[in-house]
């Protein structure tokens, strides 16, 4: 059978079943049934008939197209009736599945780059978040570690100069109590003879024990070190005050210390040299803290010139003296 004869069979068809449902009606209303009316079914017979007219109207149209074109080049006769715009009709196309198919995951593709496209970008933020705390953190570190460095450096400095400072003072002590031990046996001028006066010379002793009476100094040892500009001497010294007044009912009070003489800089013109004294006391833990507090600044070690020595064993003699007086 071919397309037309297909078409219009299935329009005759259509045609004769709406015909028969019109004749079932009118046989039910002969037969005294009284049908209610049915605005549906009004309105789909309305439809029906539109349908039919139209169908009838187009199927007169193919039938006059076959009629003056009984026969075309190729034979084809949907040629015809793509030519006279019925084909949609006769055969009505159906959507492509494939193609809705192909469209839905085209979305959804797109859809899962945009989210990675957005995943990627706010890593990419997380990810300079973490570096700049990275860098702050690793800058926060670096400088704990170099504060800590430097405090370990001082810390290792200062045990070794209080090491090196123990070790001196022991060995002062260790001096001052063997000068301590000698000067309580002999006499002063005895104690230089045998230090310093080797022979029977009356007259150097003599020099010696006036000096000593002078100025109640007593240098039992004297060391030479080098200096760098020169050598110098290190002076073990005692000085002995006594009250010249009462001398056997007042205690003696002595001190004992140390006396550097060496060359340094002049304060005044730094390219010229000078002779200086650097004081350092003695034995000051075998004093009582009393007596300790009121040498004053005899307490503590010092430099001077040498020209001042005069004005120092004064000083000494002053100090001693008030604090004597503060003991009584």
């Amino acid at each position: 059978m071919s397309d037309y004869d297909d078409f219009e069979c299935r329009t005759t068809s259509k045609s004769k079943g709406k015909q028969k449902a019109a004749s079932s009606a009118a046989a039910k209303q002969r037969d005294g049934g009284k049908a209610e009316p049915d605005m549906l079914e009004v309105d789909e017979e309305d439809d029906d008939v539109v349908e039919v007219n139209t169908l009838a109207r187009d199927t007169a149209v193919v039938r006059r197209a076959f009629n003056a074109k009984p026969q075309c080049k190729n034979g084809n006769k949907r040629d015809l009736l793509m030519a006279t715009g019925l084909e949609s009709i006769v055969h009505p196309r159906r959507p492509q599945k494939g193609h809705v198919r192909k469209s839905a995951h085209d979305a959804k593709l797109a859809a899962e780059n945009a989210r990675l496209k957005d995943e990627v970008e706010r890593l990419k933020g997380h990810l300079e978040d973490l570096k700049g705390k990275f860098n702050e953190l690793l800058h926060t570190r670096q400088t704990e570690a170099e504060a800590s460095m430097r405090e370990m450096v001082k810390n290792h400095e200062e045990k070794a100069n209080e090491k090196e400072l123990r070790l001196m003072l022991k060995t002062e002590i260790q001096q001052s109590q063997q000068v301590a031990d000698i000067s309580r046996n002999p006499a002063g001028s005895a104690l230089r003879a045998g230090a310093f006066l080797k022979g029977d010379d009356a007259k150097h002793l003599n020099v010696v024990t006036l000096y000593e009476a002078l100025t109640r100094v007593l240098i039992p040892d004297v060391k030479f070190c080098p200096e760098r500009e020169g050598k110098g001497c290190i002076f073990t010294c005692i000085y002995t005050w006594k009250d010249g007044l009462n001398p056997t009912t007042v205690k003696e009070r002595s001190l004992n210390f140390t006396l550097r003489q060496c060359k340094e800089p002049s304060a005044e013109n730094p390219g010229q040299l000078v002779d200086c004294v650097h004081y350092f006391p003695l034995s000051l833990e075998m004093e009582s803290t009393e007596f300790v507090g009121r040498l004053g600044f005899l307490s503590k070690p010092f430099s001077f010139p040498k020209t001042q020595l005069s004005l120092f064993v004064r000083t000494l003699h002053d100090n001693l003296n008030h604090s004597q007086d503060d003991d009584d």
